[in-house]
C-alpha cells in the first residue's frame, strides 16, 4: 500500500512539473508579449534593515523617506526607467551620503551600501497595483548588516517618489495600456498577471 501511495506521488509530482513547464514554454511568449515588458520598463526600490529591532525598522522608514525626498527632484523628469536607472547609478554615493546624514541625524553611525543591480523580487502589492514575482532592475540601499526586514516600492513609474501624481498616470507614463492594466490587475490584465507571476516563480525555482 505504501509502495503504491509512494508511486502515486511520484507520478503526480513528475506530471506536475511536466505541466508547469509546458505551461511556462506555451504560455511564456503570448504573456510576456502582453505584459513582460514590466520588467524592463520599471526601476523598484529596496532598502534592507540593519536588523528585525524595532530601532532599526525605524531607522529604516527614516532612510526611506529621506532618500525620496532627495530623489524626488533629481528623477522627476525621467521619461523610461533606462535613463531612470542611467541617473540613479551615477548617483549612488549621493545617496550612500543622504542616508548616512540621516542615520547620523538619528544618532546612528551604520555604514550604507547604495547600488543598482538586477534583483529577483517575490510578489508585490502596493495600494491598488500589484508587481509579478521577477527580475527587475532595482535601486538596493542596505543599512549595516541588511539582514532586517526589507521596504519595497517603485521608482519608475513614479509611484513611490510623487505622492501627489494620480497612479494612472504614473502608470502610463511607463507601461503601454497592456501593461498598466496588467499592474492595475484588470480584465486581461488578470491573467497576464497570474501568468507572468507563475513563470518567473518558476524559473526562479530552477535557478
Amino acid at each position: 500500500m505504501i509502495k503504491l501511495l509512494l508511486k502515486f506521488a511520484f507520478k503526480a509530482g513528475v506530471l506536475t512539473l511536466a505541466s508547469l513547464f509546458i505551461l511556462s514554454v506555451v504560455m511564456l511568449p503570448a504573456a510576456e508579449r502582453a505584459g513582460g515588458g514590466i520588467y524592463d520598463k520599471t526601476l523598484r526600490l529596496h532598502i534592507r534593515a540593519n536588523s528585525d529591532d524595532a530601532r532599526d525598522q525605524e531607522l529604516k522608514l527614516k532612510v526611506r523617506d529621506g532618500v525620496i525626498s532627495f530623489l524626488t527632484p533629481l528623477l522627476e523628469d525621467c521619461t523610461s526607467s533606462a535613463e531612470c536607472v542611467t541617473r540613479a547609478r551615477s548617483l549612488e554615493r549621493e545617496i550612500e551620503e543622504e542616508a548616512k546624514k540621516v542615520l547620523c541625524d538619528e544618532g546612528c553611525d551604520l555604514p550604507v551600501r547604495a547600488r543598482i543591480a538586477r534583483e529577483y523580487y517575490p510578489t508585490r502589492e502596493y495600494g491598488d497595483c500589484a508587481y509579478p514575482a521577477g527580475v527587475y532592475d532595482s535601486l538596493e540601499i542596505s543599512i549595516g548588516e541588511g539582514a532586517g526586514q526589507n521596504w519595497w516600492c517603485v521608482v519608475f513609474p513614479p509611484l513611490c517618489l510623487d505622492r501627489s501624481a494620480a497612479q494612472d498616470d504614473a502608470l502610463k507614463s511607463g507601461y503601454t495600456d497592456g501593461e498598466a492594466a496588467t499592474v492595475k490587475r484588470e480584465g486581461a490584465g488578470e491573467v497576464r498577471f497570474f501568468l507572468l507571476d507563475l513563470i518567473a516563480k518558476i524559473r526562479h525555482w530552477f535557478d
